[in-house]
């Protein structure tokens, strides 16, 4: 359970890094699931929960040119 307490539910860091341009719950969870969000967010009790300091990354943007 400490693990909840380091970390946010994903839809609440998404208003809080997007604002009103947050992505649907639909999207927040696509995103999750393709690896989009570093560090890699929980699923804790059936809730997606997310390091207040992770970011939106895409798939791009680990490769070297």
């Amino acid at each position: 359970m400490a693990t909840k307490l380091t970390r946010i539910p994903a839809t609440q860091w998404a208003r809080v890094q997007f604002g009103d341009l947050a992505p649907s719950p639909y999207a927040l969870r696509c995103w999750i699931e393709q690896g989009h969000i570093r560090p890699a967010p929980e699923l804790i009790e059936g809730r997606w929960f997310v390091h207040p300091s992770a970011e939106y990354r895409d798939r791009h943007s680990d490769q070297v040119p």
